[in-house]
């Protein structure tokens, strides 16, 4: 089996995916979720259950660099895929920003930092929010 992956944001559409594709395709995924496991409900605890099935569940605080490099110190991950984020309300006018830049943003000096020593690459993903509504095909 190849070196570990970790998949942030495994809670999201996007995050579950991509942590069942990987295992599937036989990498040991590490998938993991900011809440306490039995803080979800709803479609968002129907997801780990599914990604649950093939990879390892790991709560992580993406906010928390201390705890981003214990993860990459313990899995020397080939990959770190980064799909957490903060997007609740994100087309509002009440949308926390601050909390957005923390969760979406700030993070990644901490992963980049981390990951610097394995040898490892980081993926980062987005979501739909990026782009505006249309009939047709976000394209870039």
């Amino acid at each position: 089996m190849s070196r570990p992956i970790v998949i942030t944001g495994a809670s999201s559409f996007v995050g579950c995916h991509l942590a069942r594709a990987f295992a599937l395709a036989g990498h040991a995924v590490t998938a993991t979720h900011s809440q306490p496991r039995d803080a979800y409900s709803g479609i968002r605890a129907e997801r780990l259950d599914w990604v649950a099935a093939g990879a390892r569940l790991s709560p992580l605080d993406i906010t928390d660099g201390v705890a981003v490099r214990k993860i990459v110190d313990r899995l020397s991950p080939a990959l770190w895929v980064h799909h957490a984020g903060h997007a609740t309300g994100y087309a509002g006018p009440d949308y926390d920003r601050t909390h957005g830049n923390a969760v979406n943003v700030a993070p990644l000096g901490d992963i980049y930092e981390a990951m610097a020593g394995t040898g490892g690459g980081i993926l980062i993903t987005g979501t739909n929010a990026e782009y505006a509504d249309a009939d047709g095909p976000a394209r870039e």
